[in-house]
């Protein structure tokens, strides 16, 4: 299954086991991380974060910075995120501050976020079982 996420050459298209659940990595609180992480599964950040993601669920914690462009299937934030994603779904907490260009294709905006940036709809994409009807 390909994710089609346009602009993204530090994720690998058609790659299963983004799909496949694999044990969730975590960068915890104290953690203080730059680099690229690509993963098949889930990613949970605590601490702060500054580089590339590539993965399945992001999920940026209560008290976490992430400075990233990142690509995922879901991105849930609830701290704070500036500079780029693409995803399929996008859910901000209330508590959240967002500053990025964010493309989805499905969203959710908790009342008291503190949004800047863009937000880009985009229509869903055809997986190979739909594309053939």
């Amino acid at each position: 299954i390909s994710l089609g996420l346009v602009g993204s050459e530090m994720c690998i298209r058609d790659r299963p086991s983004l799909l496949v659940a694999k044990k969730p990595a975590v960068l915890s609180q104290s953690f203080d991380f730059e680099g690229h992480i690509r993963q098949g599964g889930n990613l949970s950040i605590e601490g702060r974060f500054k580089g590339s993601i590539c993965c399945d669920q992001v999920h940026i914690a209560h008290k976490a910075e992430v400075e990233a462009d990142i690509v995922c299937t879901q991105l849930v934030v609830k701290g704070v995120f500036r500079g780029s994603a693409q995803c399929k779904e996008l859910i901000v907490n209330s508590t959240a501050m967002v500053d990025a260009q964010i493309e989805y294709e499905v969203m959710s905006i908790g009342s008291g976020a503190v949004m800047g940036g863009s937000l880009t709809a985009r229509a869903p994409l055809l997986d190979d079982s739909e594309a053939g009807k």
